[in-house]
């Protein structure tokens, strides 16, 4: 977006979908410049802070750059999303509307232009505030990877990051047997390597298997489990 010299850059704001202790629908106005967001503890105040443990203390960075706002990672430990795109190294530009989401979606933000202070935004640049999340009515177990939600009977379910990062690989490879080999790194990226491969003890995976298909309810046993192999959801 170029700004002629002397007119005012346009107002932006963040609107809160999701991301404690910021009520939903809450309106946080961007000051031009650098505008630091991450969690808020006793040594570490970033301009915009979340109380979420999964946010690192400075998790990301918008700027106002040449009459335009970018958003960039700042070496985050579960990384910075762009309309469910991970963010590359360097500044990405920042559109009207464009969906910001802090590991993996614990916290989600929708990015606004506004051309006046008084101008009001439309309701279509944010999701409803007093209305849950609802999936078409459809199938009684439904994934959307763009806003990172799974749906059980048409209500949304809670996931840790660890829950969705399992979900997402089996979804992406439904009805086929994903390895435990593949689902070690993909969960546990973070982990330091042993031999190769993440430290994560078959216990620990058992567990997260069994938490996630709790989440299923009364679906539970689409997740299957092949001992010693790896797991499939059949949809």
């Amino acid at each position: 977006m170029h700004i002629p010299r002397g007119d005012k850059p346009a107002i932006a704001r963040l609107l809160v979908e999701r991301g404690d202790p910021h009520v939903r629908g809450a309106c946080l106005t961007l000051e031009p410049g650098k505008v630091i967001l991450g969690r808020g503890t006793a040594s570490s105040s970033p301009d915009i802070a979340f109380s979420s443990l999964l946010v690192s203390r400075r998790h990301c960075c918008l700027e106002l750059r040449d009459g335009r706002w970018t958003v960039r990672d700042l070496g985050s430990r579960h990384g910075t999303t762009v309309n469910g795109r991970p963010l590359p190294q360097d500044p990405a530009p920042l559109a009207s509307g464009d969906r910001i989401g802090l590991a993996a979606d614990v916290v989600a933000l929708r990015f606004a232009l506004a051309a006046e202070f008084e101008q009001t935004l439309p309701f279509g640049d944010t999701q409803p505030v007093n209305e849950p999340s609802r999936a078409p009515q459809g199938p009684p177990v439904a994934v959307d990877l763009a806003r990172r939600t799974l749906f059980v009977d048409e209500a949304e379910v809670p996931l840790s990051v660890k829950e969705w990062r399992l979900l997402a690989l089996l979804y992406g490879h439904r009805d086929k047997l994903v390895p435990y080999a593949a689902i070690r790194p993909a969960v546990w990226s973070e982990r330091p390597l042993l031999g190769g491969a993440p430290d994560v003890g078959l216990d620990e995976l058992s567990l997260l298997v069994y938490r996630l298909r709790k989440k299923l309810g009364a679906h539970g046993h689409i997740l299957v489990t092949r001992r010693g192999q790896g797991c499939i959801l059949r949809l």
